[in-house]
């Protein structure tokens, strides 16, 4: 058994991670109100124990704790059919209304406590514990601010763990609070320093992909969050189904991460399916066809040039689902890495890899590109643009200024993010897609 620890904090966390188990139930084959297996396929109960526990009467249940400061957030999935077997106590609220920012996370230092003692409940019914995986935003009291301090926690006390965090980015069309911008800069320092790996989904990226590509009149949170929770299903595949490649959080870790701070993964799918819509037609897509979407930058996020090349790409691992001949999903492979050379870091060796997964699924073809990026660097751009419209005219914080903050940690957060961008432009500028990118970032002073 390798057990891995959900946790969904605040509103977007719980609202995608809600999903993302109904996804699982789907895959594994377990219904929804009884808890127990109902399907026949060999390999669904073979590494269900990664994210369900066992109880009684051969039932299953999510190892997921659930997180918001806004008890009618967490009650909605308290009494929702999914969840009807798991314990109580791993619906945590306080009862107040949350509207604030990152700083007032030191008023709930003695709620982070109640949450870790079910963390450490989790961890310790584990026979053989891999790590945490948190579904989160960078904004708010809830996304930014507990999930800050539970960071912290986490790998103070599971130094030895993987931390997996999946951060929503926000933007400013969508943005529920005015300080949000802040929200996730601070956020950003406490990635670097304390998650082993971050799957970066920026909203605006998302929304114009809903909108451009998939034709999506409007997109709402509906549709954003379907997006992201194919994606984190599919990145979730090796983890729930036997492969040898990425086959736990460690093995996830090192064949994407390279570099310490350079943790921040981007994924793109295909076919990409709206909500609500038929699954039935990806049965026409040939492996050529997969690989070639999937390696169509059009479809990704992050990228500011997608009629260009691609920037120095780390590390990737490409995910075949379905009914795929492997001695054909070699030749596309390697015919498409071929044809991407240049995009790769020329200092990785053997940094592009794939691997079959014959998982059920209603899609009878489809699949999941995961990749260490340079790109990824366009999305703290912006971020830090946020930051520093509201910064230079120091608007708002003496809402953090209250909490205890004061203005030399402004400056460290943004020193950090900058920090990090400098080093995605460092790879860039030692790439041989540098005439294509160097553009795109402009180191921030």
């Amino acid at each position: 058994m390798r057990e891995i620890v959900h946790l969904q904090i605040g509103n977007s966390g719980n609202a995608i991670g809600s999903e993302f188990w109904k996804s699982l139930f789907n895959d594994h084959g377990i219904d929804r109100t009884t808890g127990q297996y109902i399907d026949s396929f060999d390999n669904q109960l073979e590494r269900i124990d990664t994210y369900f526990n066992e109880i009684l009467g051969g039932r299953y249940t999510p190892r997921a704790i659930f997180a918001d400061l806004q008890q009618e957030v967490i009650d909605k999935y308290r009494t929702n059919e999914y969840f009807a077997h798991l314990e109580s106590d791993n619906f945590l609220s306080e009862n107040i209304v949350s509207r604030g920012n990152y700083a007032q996370k030191w008023e709930h230092d003695e709620f982070k406590d109640h949450v870790m003692d079910i963390v450490r409940k989790e961890a310790e019914n584990s026979e053989s514990l891999q790590g945490f995986q948190i579904f989160h935003a960078a904004s708010g009291t809830a996304g930014s601010g507990l999930t800050s301090l539970l960071l912290e926690n986490i790998k103070d006390e599971y130094s030895d763990r993987i931390i997996k965090t999946s951060s929503i980015i926000p933007y400013n069309e969508a943005m529920n609070l005015l300080t949000e911008p802040y929200d996730t800069i601070f956020l950003l320092k406490d990635l670097i320093s304390n998650a082993d790996v971050t799957s970066v989904f920026d909203i605006e990226d998302i929304y114009n992909l809903c909108l451009k590509k998939m034709k999506i009149y409007k997109p709402t949170w509906g549709d954003i969050n379907n997006i992201v929770v194919q994606v984190l299903s599919g990145e979730s595949l090796s983890f729930r189904f036997p492969t040898d490649l990425c086959s736990d959080l460690r093995k996830f870790a090192s064949n994407l991460v390279p570099y310490q701070n350079l943790h921040f993964l981007s994924n793109t799918m295909w076919p990409l399916v709206a909500q609500g819509a038929c699954f039935c037609y990806c049965s026409i897509q040939s492996t050529e066809m997969l690989t070639q979407n999937l390696f169509n930058r059009e479809y990704h996020p992050h990228d500011p040039y997608p009629n260009s090349r691609f920037g120095p790409i780390l590390s990737a691992v490409f995910t075949y689902l379905g009914k795929v001949d492997p001695a054909e999903a070699e030749i596309e492979f390697l015919k498409a890495k071929a044809e991407n050379k240049s995009c790769y870091s020329e200092q990785i060796p053997d940094n592009l890899k794939y691997w079959i997964c014959n998982a059920y699924t209603y899609m009878t073809r489809s699949g999941y590109f995961t990749y260490n990026s340079a790109l990824i660097a366009n999305t703290f751009k912006k971020a830090v643009d946020r930051f520093d419209d509201l910064y230079t005219r120091k608007a708002f914080i003496y809402k953090y200024q209250a909490e205890g903050m004061d203005e030399s940690e402004f400056e460290e957060a943004k020193e950090d993010a900058v920090q990090l961008i400098s080093e995605y432009q460092q790879l860039i500028n030692n790439s041989n897609s540098n005439e294509y990118f160097c553009a795109f970032i402009k180191c921030v002073v």
